[in-house]
């Protein structure tokens, strides 16, 4: 996908209506055929992007659902709930696989890892978790921080693994040993909750969100914060950002005043505010090589909104 003008043009492609509750994440397919969203109706559906029809429901958790994420091949899903569960499933069978227990409160976040072969999750009883995808077993676990986890991602070849917690810190760990390797913060940036964090796709940098309204893009090894991009709104929620693969790279972040922001990653100018929503924007995703972005939205508005780029040609 690259980017053809100096200017985005994203508009809405689908309404995308299906969840009971609020919508608390959604992922986009790695093939690409599919968008996942999970919601506090405690479902997932699984929709076709092409006709935005809605393929697959899957139901099993007991209470509300904060997190999925796709494994690499697109075969399997996992999600992170309340219910205190992990629950693996199989979205070609349209089964679930297995049930991962083991934290002792809400699970918050969940990652698969590039290989397919460990999953991460983080919860609201401070550590975060390892399991082993094929047998659903937990390796091990450590204490990440206190008092809740907020988010985990693996690092584009699995060896590394980012997290964020209401302690106001990111880590960076060497998840097999569960030793932390590094804490991002400093005298200009000192530690404002921090409420979601993500490995850039070439592994070099992260990118963080906190509850001072601000997305900050970090150069983990130097400890520097490189970019930082404002205008938002985030002082309550936990809200996802994401990178936009394109000519012109763009960073994607719902916002607590029930809009879209999309930032050019180099300048740092908001380049287009995408109005559809009517609460609070918790969860996008961009497309892995479509010109396409997805938003999900709480309670009042329970939709998901698929918008193209059509400033942008697909590669």
């Amino acid at each position: 996908m690259s980017c053809s003008a100096s200017q985005v043009n994203y508009r809405l492609l689908y309404t995308l209506e299906g969840h009971k509750k609020a919508v608390s994440s959604v992922k986009f397919s790695p093939n690409g055929f599919y968008l996942a969203s999970s919601s506090a109706d405690k479902t997932i559906c699984v929709w076709d992007i092409f006709s935005g029809k809605l393929v697959t429901v899957f139901r099993g958790h007991r209470r509300g659902i904060s997190d999925i994420s796709w494994s690499p091949d697109s075969r399997f899903l996992v999600s992170a709930s309340d219910d205190k569960w992990i629950i693996l499933w199989d979205v070609r069978d349209k089964t679930r696989s297995r049930i991962m227990k083991g934290h002792g409160n809400y699970v918050f976040c969940v990652d698969y890892n590039p290989t397919s072969d460990v999953i991460a999750s983080g919860s609201y009883d401070s550590t975060i978790r390892i399991w082993d995808s094929g047998s659903g077993k937990s390796i091990h676990s450590f204490v990440a921080h206190f008092p809740s986890v907020t988010a985990a991602h693996f690092n584009k070849d699995g060896t590394r693994l980012v997290s964020s917690g209401y302690d106001g810190l990111c880590k960076i760990w060497n998840w097999r040993l569960g030793s932390c390797e590094k804490i991002l913060r400093n005298e200009e940036y000192p530690a404002a909750t921090s409420s979601f964090v993500k490995f850039s796709p070439n592994g070099k940098y992260v990118l963080t969100a906190s509850f001072d309204s601000k997305l900050r893009l970090w150069d983990y090894e130097r400890n520097s914060v490189v970019k930082t991009f404002d205008g938002h709104m985030n002082s309550r929620y936990c809200i996802f950002s994401t990178f936009v693969s394109s000519r012109r790279p763009l960073i994607a972040c719902g916002s607590e005043n029930n809009l879209v922001y999309i930032w050019d990653l180099q300048s740092e100018k908001v380049l287009q505010k995408l109005e559809a929503h009517v609460d609070v924007v918790l969860s996008v995703s961009s497309h892995p090589c479509e010109p396409l972005l997805a938003s999900g939205a709480l309670e009042k508005d329970k939709t998901i909104k698929l918008w193209r780029n059509d400033n942008a040609m697909t590669m």
